[in-house]
């Protein structure tokens, strides 16, 4: 008989890869991209959209900290006023504030 809590190793084998991991980082992301505000949703979840693929580890924790913020904070900064202390942040934060393409208008997701 198993002991209690404890998978068997094709439970954790596809939660283990990089695939997945990323997978699931990404719904985790999509997750605290919810904030309350539509605008302020749009705009992270865009971010995902366009960067997260390609984005690095720096990049991503980058995100992850400005996500961690006071959305009033977080909200001033995309609106211009003021900004990060933090270089990867500041970075992070003028592609979260790139206008979309002409053609690309933004779209809630559903």
């Amino acid at each position: 008989m198993p002991a209690p809590f404890q998978t068997s190793p094709a439970a954790t084998d596809s939660i283990e890869t990089p695939t997945a991991a990323r997978a699931l980082l990404l719904k985790r992301l999509r997750w605290s991209c919810r904030r309350g505000m539509r605008e302020m949703d749009m705009l992270l979840d865009r971010w995902l959209e366009r960067h997260f693929e390609r984005a690095n580890s720096r990049e991503l924790a980058a995100f992850q900290r400005l996500l961690a913020g006071e959305d009033d904070q977080l909200w001033d900064w995309m609106l211009g006023k003021g900004g990060p202390n933090d270089a990867e942040e500041a970075l992070v934060l003028s592609q979260i504030c790139q206008p979309a393409a002409p053609d690309a208008p933004l779209r809630p997701r559903i």
